[in-house]
């Protein structure tokens, strides 16, 4: 109480307090970051190591294999997942979340290092990035084009220039240039003019590399000076490496123009992007961890006109794919709800206190609790997301109901005819034990949630500590601010009907509210006669109540579960998978077909923005495509905001569309439509099912993932189900004669390397490079044969190959022989071993349904010994989630139990008030059911949510009711008056968080999916939850608290004379001011 006394005898310190809030409040909203879920702060490393052309089975095998064991042995490592393709590693390592990100890191750095000793020569340094696995999708993408450029001058200007100014924008991560072609100095041999001069393309390599080099020549000394030295062993033109000797023997002098010519040119591309069905250059925008993605996107946006400037004439910057429109648009659609809901839950104060002063003290305290809460937010480095506004939406009716508790008994100290000094002193005295177990359950409920590891902790422990923040700054508001504005502002009921008491004729709005006052002391009069029909049944209520409870859980078996809500991004992405043999050029002209077919269901006016990726580049871009080659590609379509369907439903008619098409019927497609949200929460996962088989040979995987795919696909619901490896790779096995090698002086290093000089390039033998004079950028020098679409296996055979110690060249038909055979397009591991992975998808059916089914079929599938099948994905999430947040619960009812046990100071009434808490799942129950909503990890966390609400109303009346027992009353006649009292306050209370969630649960506008569960969840239960309370909190009262042995209530005194329960309340004979 000393807070209310201080509080009422300096009124101007309490308004300073509130000012300083308010400026506090103000700059932690303009510097807190905004983004659409909270930061995932849980350490993950990924290693990228590349081996230009080498097949993905050797690539797993020489190098993934190695790398795996060197950096699986960093301390805290919980999960080793590497994936292998053609010329591209990639493993990634997720740690404990007690590990510190930077040493994670280091240790990993220095472990990859350690192995490249290990790994196959010329194989690049591995590279140790950290890795957000909410991250994956980029926020947007910026497309560079210049019509006065070729490709590869684009992609330049695209990575050297465009790429670093962008890494100069706060938050902004640009780590890669998607399309174009990338320059390189290209040697085109002539096999030819190379067979009939008896020289071979490695002949040309050596003497490239002896020719042309970085070469530092250092300094001189000449006496007293000293002179830098420098060399022309780095040709100056490319023009110069025409004139390279390749033999000046007496006999014999070949230059490089004898056999070929050297061009500045582009290699042969192994991916490409389209947008809006031109070939295009693009950078996919990525944010920094805990970085504000509107601020970044923005950052980006408002940076293009700069850039632009800088660059060439003519060059055009453009963002498109943006994701941040749609964090915008759900945070936008978050904050309306929110403010529509404080709107009415102020109207309501109005209208049930008849003051519009009390309205104003009422309405001040939520938006400073609020900023409270904000800057509480961000000196924890948390931001504003859907998460933390969910948190903070969901405790303004509970923030309203403590000011809303101590105004109405003010109020009614007020009509008891006390000064509104000594008003708000006795009102918060008599409510300092209900507040304070309100504000306590409501933080102590969400506590063991919190703390959960995983996905769940990432989720609400910032809503945790919004929910905290903002209730401690109510309780102190309410204790400071409320009562000091009251004795300030508020002013004494009148009860003298003298002769003046007529004189002044009350207002329009007086006449309203004393008809809304008597029609609530009406309602108030019924219940306490149904009350008192009910105390005399108690036991037949009881028994209907509980039946009631178990004919809800009925409902259980109808209601859907899911991880998480699916959301309507205005995004699809739109996997394709071409026959395995397919070059890119006849990939491009497949997805052509795909586009056109897009644009005859989605109308143009509806379809902003079409990207299509196609195949994967032996470089970082690796790491950021879940494209496996030259044959997949990635299709990302921009829905407008008018759009007359939503993602998901537009994502089903194509679905339909392409499989009705003929000449589509040899692609594999997979939709996704979560967008962001699904990205972060699925760790990049774009399917929610995923069954991993594991154990057995490679061919006993494959054998068996294609039974698992076969049963799976005739389900209901599963939609897209695919084995994600494919094992129909074509591969071409050179068996080399060894001693037919020796026979003719040539050893099989010699031979390979004839092969893969004539199949790919010198790239992959050594690395030789030119610098540009004028920019200053460094290529590859690659020696290659030109390409040619008509080349085939025979070709092959005729490639002549030399040695150091060889006679006279030789073709390789009579040293190779080559057998074709199939592999793997990719092979991925999990915890060092192999996994093959069936992927599903959902189609009008919800995950958890589908998973059940899915696993009573894969139950029937014959299993071979030392094999075993796992559901996975989002699908396992969800089982852990579900699993953490039932022990949550328990955990959160335990701990509110214990902590009014020393406050109420009895082991019985708080059992009283926890008996109410699954009356509210009646109405959560009946609500899910009722709307077709999901039970997932929003629709559980309002479950948890509802204990403290629940918990703060059954306490607001049995504190009151154990205050008037021990004056003296019968348990019976403390109850029923307590009951009737607190009437009108805990309808208020129960119409503050009803009003403040109802249009976030109605769903207005489009973005808040999110959290339209969790608000639903808690206005069903707490529909349910409020009028059983207030009946069955009476009753059990009454059984448990019994003074002594009495017979029941005889009827006349079943209900007690609500005139005067209210006697001594204000709302009977008050006029409003």
């Amino acid at each position: 109480m000393g807070m209310v006394r201080l509080a009422l005898g300096n009124i101007y310190g309490v308004l300073v307090f509130a000012m300083m809030l308010m400026v506090l409040g103000a700059v932690a909203l303009v510097s807190i970051p905004i983004d659409i879920l909270p930061a995932f702060k849980v350490p993950a490393v990924q290693v990228l190591t590349f081996f230009n052309g080498m097949p993905a089975r050797s690539m797993e095998r020489t190098i993934t294999d190695r790398i795996e064991r060197w950096v699986n042995q960093s301390p805290g490592v919980s999960v080793v997942e590497s994936r292998s393709v053609t010329g591209v590693s990639v493993v990634k390592l997720y740690f404990n979340e007690s590990v510190d990100p930077n040493s994670a890191l280091t240790l990993t750095n220095s472990l990859a290092s350690a192995a490249r000793a290990y790994l196959p020569t010329n194989t690049l340094p591995p590279v140790v990035l950290p890795f957000d696995p909410t991250g994956t999708l980029p926020l947007g993408i910026l497309t560079v084009s210049n019509p006065s450029m070729v490709e590869q001058e684009i992609k330049d200007l695209a990575r050297v220039e465009v790429r670093n100014r962008l890494g100069g924008i706060s938050g902004v991560v640009a780590p890669i240039v998607v399309g174009g072609k990338d320059r390189r100095v290209m040697i085109y041999l002539d096999p030819d003019k190379l067979q009939a001069r008896n020289l071979s393309m490695v002949d040309v390599v050596k003497s490239l590399d002896a020719g042309n080099m970085m070469l530092s020549a250092g300094s001189a000394y000449f006496g007293d000076s000293q002179v830098a030295l420098d060399t022309n062993v780095m040709v100056r033109d490319v023009e110069e490496l025409n004139d390279l000797p390749i033999t000046f023997d007496p006999d014999r002098r070949v230059l490089l123009r004898d056999v070929g010519q050297a061009i500045d040119d582009a290699v042969i591309q192994r991916s490409r992007v389209r947008v809006n069905g031109r070939q295009q250059v693009f950078i996919p925008i990525y944010r920094q961890a805990g970085a504000s993605s509107l601020a970044v996107a923005d950052g980006v946006r408002e940076s293009i006109s700069e850039i632009e400037s800088e660059l060439p004439e003519g060059s055009k910057l453009e963002f498109a794919i943006d994701q941040s429109a749609y964090v915008r648009n759900s945070i936008d659609s978050l904050v309306h709800e929110g403010i529509i809901g404080a709107i009415l839950v102020s109207v309501m104060i109005l209208v049930f206190l008849g003051d519009w002063r009390m309205t104003v003290i009422a309405s001040l305290s939520l938006p400073l609790a609020i900023l409270v809460s904000i800057v509480g937010l961000n000196v924890t480095g948390n931001s504003i997301n859907v998460m933390t506004l969910g948190g903070l939406f969901l405790a303004i009716g509970p923030l309203v109901d403590n000011a809303i508790v101590v105004l109405e008994n003010i109020h009614r100290h007020l009509g008891m005819g006390k000064t509104p000094y000594h008003a708000a002193l006795d009102a918060c005295s008599e409510l300092t034990m209900p507040v304070i177990v309100a504000t306590l359950a409501l933080i102590v409920v969400l506590c063991p949630v919190a703390l959960t590891p995983g996905v769940g902790g990432f989720l609400f422990k910032p809503l945790t500590l919004a929910v905290a923040f903002a209730m401690i700054a109510s309780f102190v508001l309410s204790w400071s601010l409320v009562p000091g504005l009251s004795a300030v502002l508020l002013k004494g009921h009148s009860h003298g009907h003298g002769e003046h008491a007529g004189e002044h004729r009350p207002s329009w709005f007086a006449r309203v509210y004393a008809r809304i006052d008597g029609g609530l002391t009406g309602l108030a009069h019924a219940y306490a006669r149904f009350l008192g029909v009910c105390l005399r049944h108690r036991r037949k209520i009881l028994l209907a109540v509980a039946g009631i409870f178990f004919a809800s859980l009925t409902l259980l078996r109808d209601i859907g579960q899911e991880f998480f809500p699916a959301v309507d991004a205005g995004q699809i992405t739109l996997q394709v998978r071409a026959p395995s043999h397919l070059r890119l050029d006849a990939t491009e002209e497949r997805v052509i077909d795909v586009e056109k077919a897009i644009a005859e269901v989605i109308p143009p006016h509806e379809l902003v923005t079409i990207v299509s990726e196609l195949g994967l580049n032996n470089d970082w871009s690796a790491a950021y495509s879940p494209n496996s080659g030259q044959q997949d590609a990635i299709i990302r379509l921009q829905l407008s905001d008018e759009r007359s369907k939503s993602a998901q439903e537009y994502a089903i008619v194509l679905r339909n569309h392409l499989a009705s098409l003929p000449e589509l019927s040899d692609l594999e497609f997979s939709f996704d439509t979560g967008g962001m949200v699904s990205a972060a929460l699925n760790f990049g996962a774009s399917s929610p099912i995923d069954i991993q088989v594991i154990g057995g040979t490679p061919e006993a995987k494959f054998q068996l993932a294609r039974n698992v795919r076969e049963a799976v696909a005739t389900i209901t619901g599963a939609a897209d189900v695919r084995v994600l490896q494919r094992n129909d790779a074509p591969y071409l096995m050179l068996n080399i004669d060894r001693q037919k090698a020796a026979s003719v002086g040539l050893t099989a290093r010699d031979v390979a390397q004839q092969v893969v000089t004539a199949m790919n390039s010198s790239i992959a033998l050594t690395r030789n490079f030119w610098i540009d004079p004028k920019s200053g950028n460094q290529y590859f020098v690659a020696v290659q044969y030109p390409d040619n679409p008509s080349f085939r296996v025979d070709d092959l055979r005729n490639v002549v190959a030399t040695g150091t110690n060889q006679a006279s060249p030789i073709q390789l038909s009579t040293l190779v022989t080559i057998t074709e055979t199939t592999q793997a397009v990719e092979f991925n591991h999990q915890s060092l071993k192999r996994l093959v992975n069936v992927q599903v998808n959902t189609e009008n059916r919800d995950i958890g349904s589908l998973a059940r089914e899915i696993q009573r079929t894969l139950d029937t599938i014959d299993v071979p010994t030392g094999m075993r099948l796992e559901l996975s994905g989002e699908y396992a999430r969800m089982q852990e989630s579900v699993q953490s947040l039932g022990v949550g619960l328990v955990l959160a009812s335990v701990m509110v139990y214990l902590m009014m046990v020393p406050l109420m100071r009895s082991f019985v009434l708080p059992m009283i008030i926890m008996a109410t808490i699954p009356l509210g799942l009646i109405g959560v129950l009946v609500m899910l059911w009722t709307t077709g909503t999901t039970l997932n990890v929003q629709s559980e966390m309002g479950v948890i949510f509802l204990v403290g609400i629940v918990v703060s109303q059954g306490v607001l009346l049995m504190d009151f009711a154990n205050q008037l027992r021990k004056q003296g009353m019968r348990a019976y006649d403390a109850i029923t008056q307590a009951a009737t009292i607190r009437f009108k306050p805990i309808l208020m209370t129960f119409l503050a968080t009803f009003l403040d969630l109802l249009p976030m649960a109605i769903g207005l506008g489009r973005g808040s999916e999110a959290l339209t569960p969790l608000a639903r969840t808690v206005v069903g239960g707490l529909v349910t939850a409020t009028a059983l309370t207030l009946i069955v909190v009476p009753i059990l009262f009454t059984l448990l608290l019994r003074d002594h042995p009495q017979p029941e209530p005889p009827a006349s005194d079943a209900a007690p004379n609500p005139a005067s329960d209210l006697a001594d309340g204000p709302h009977s004979e008050s006029t409003p001011e």
